[in-house]
């Protein structure tokens, strides 16, 4: 079976008295291990999509199944705890913690998890982080790194809990192309290392580039599906 499952999915949003259809009749099968790229013109859902995907907004009608669960079905209680213990984010803006340092940020899953001894934690903290190729910046604010840096150190945030997914909303839109094309291999190398599932959506002709998988959308609906 299929690691995310989504059978049609509508998404519909009031506006006033205006009804938006967002999504119309999504019908999606994505396999454990993927390298996904959502794409397609502004207004076109697939922003809405990754957010459904990523259990942070609920379909109008359809199903979304996410290891045998109806994420369809979830109180918003278990949509959290579904988040926290699955699925990893990684924004455009980094959306790290200011007053933190990188390895707090990278930290602060697992310690909200509270599952782990403090000793396994900074090990495994330290581990990722050096994967990452941040063992210079560890102990590093944010305002301190720059962009590459800080969109590596939100990769290993994402990571550190051992997602089944990573779910990456224009990962590159802020950085520079070298930057993004070391961020893009970085993120290839750690798909293919870890198995972890990585869906994008983005505008950027590189991550496209760089995608095994291409779902375009358009006007609400799957215009194109195509695997290179």
């Amino acid at each position: 079976m299929a690691l995310i499952e989504l059978v049609n999915i509508n998404k519909i949003y009031t506006i006033g008295k205006v009804n938006v259809h967002a999504l119309k009749d999504i019908n999606l099968k994505i396999d454990n291990g993927e390298f996904l790229s959502l794409v397609g013109p502004s207004g076109s859902g697939k922003t809405t999509l990754l957010n459904l995907i990523g259990s942070l907004d609920k379909p109008t009608s359809g199903e979304i199944f996410l290891e045998n669960s109806n994420l369809a079905k979830f109180s918003y209680k278990e949509q959290a705890v579904l988040r926290r213990k699955k699925i990893g984010f990684i924004f455009q803006s980094y959306n790290l913690i200011p007053v933190l340092t990188a390895f707090e940020n990278v930290e602060f899953p697992l310690l909200l998890e509270g599952l782990m001894q403090n000793n396994d934690i900074k090990s495994k903290v330290n581990m990722i982080m050096d994967e990452v190729g941040l063992e210079e910046q560890k102990y590093r604010r944010p305002d301190l790194l720059s962009g590459g840096q800080q969109q590596r150190v939100a990769i290993a945030r994402a990571l550190v809990k051992n997602p089944s997914i990573i779910l990456a909303d224009e990962p590159t839109a802020n950085l520079d192309s070298k930057t993004a094309e070391e961020i893009l291999n970085l993120m290839l190398d750690l798909n293919k290392k870890y198995n972890t599932t990585f869906i994008f959506s983005t505008h950027d002709k590189l991550v496209m580039e760089f995608a095994k998988r291409i779902v375009t959308l358009k006007d609400g609906f799957i215009s194109k599906d195509e695997v290179k």
